[in-house]
């Protein structure tokens, strides 16, 4: 089973009053798919980021955020054990799929 985080930012703070930070990410959507054997499923969510005071800790400049970092982010919230109850039930899912199952595009 191949799992790959399709993750994009949702939303922004502009600029925070008390931290003197622009560009703050606030909430990130994101995707868990899992694919196997052309057969798919996924788990999603949304993530807030408690921006209030700004960011504590290491800064980094809203240009300077990779696919990575956000990855890191949304892994360090869920945790390995949601993580890993996550991919068995994406797995559950696509485990019970039919073989040639087609999916309908999404319009």
């Amino acid at each position: 089973m191949n799992y790959t985080w399709k993750i994009e930012v949702d939303k922004i703070q502009p600029y925070n009053l008390k931290s003197k930070q622009v560009n703050i990410i606030q909430t990130v959507l994101w995707d868990l798919v899992g694919e196997e054997g052309g057969k798919k499923a996924s788990a999603g969510g949304s993530i807030a980021f408690n921006v209030k005071d700004g960011v504590s800790g290491s800064f980094t400049d809203i240009a300077s955020v990779t696919d990575a970092n956000l990855q890191a982010w949304v892994e360090a919230v869920l945790g390995n054990t949601e993580i890993a109850a996550l991919k068995a039930s994406i797995k559950d899912v696509v485990d019970k799929q039919p073989d040639n199952l087609v999916v309908a595009p999404k319009v």
